[in-house]
């Protein structure tokens, strides 16, 4: 199974990296998943730049996320990996904040603006953890002093437990 993941903190599943889709806020950029497509019941058409998405798969907001509706369609391997990574960090941090994801895709893909990705269901756009957390609906800018980072990491060592992430990438001034 070879997948491929960027999470804007950027995370690369096994393959190729896809530049970031739209200029971040400065000094922060959310977590960005983008994963090539592996067989499964989903069919990603194309890239994540020019593609379509069959029967996608609706990320659902519960305990660990909240999503934006009509834009929280992917690949069913895009929607595992991240609800195990959310999942690991509500373990090991009862009572969390949720985190807020961002666009993922159009429920059969295709354009979304502002992105030049986000057409075929294989990429995400999802926030860091914060230590005063997230509104429902938008990102805040991340910095070195607001960042959680045991709830990051271990949303990190989540994706990265799934044995399908390459690389993660991260904004270099929150390091």
């Amino acid at each position: 199974m070879c997948i491929r993941a960027i999470i804007w903190l950027t995370v690369l599943l096994l393959g190729g990296l896809v530049g970031s889709s739209h200029a971040a806020p400065k000094r922060s950029i959310p977590i960005k998943v983008v994963m090539e497509q592996a067989p499964s019941e989903t069919i990603s058409l194309g890239t994540p730049q020019k593609g379509a998405l069959a029967y996608g798969m609706a990320l659902q907001a519960g305990t660990a996320f909240t999503v934006r509706k009509n834009r929280n369609f992917g690949t069913s391997e895009l929607i595992d990996v991240i609800n195990a990574a959310g999942d690991r960090v509500q373990k090991a941090f009862p009572g969390a904040p949720r985190l807020h994801v961002g666009d993922l895709s159009y429920r059969h893909g295709g354009c979304m603006k502002p992105h030049v990705s986000h057409q075929s269901g294989l990429d995400a756009d999802i926030a860091y953890y914060l230590k005063k957390g997230h509104t429902e609906k938008r990102f805040k800018g991340a910095k070195a002093s607001t960042l959680d980072v045991p709830k990051t990491w271990a949303f990190f060592r989540g994706l990265l437990d799934t044995g399908q992430v390459q690389y993660i990438f991260s904004d270099k001034h929150l390091m």
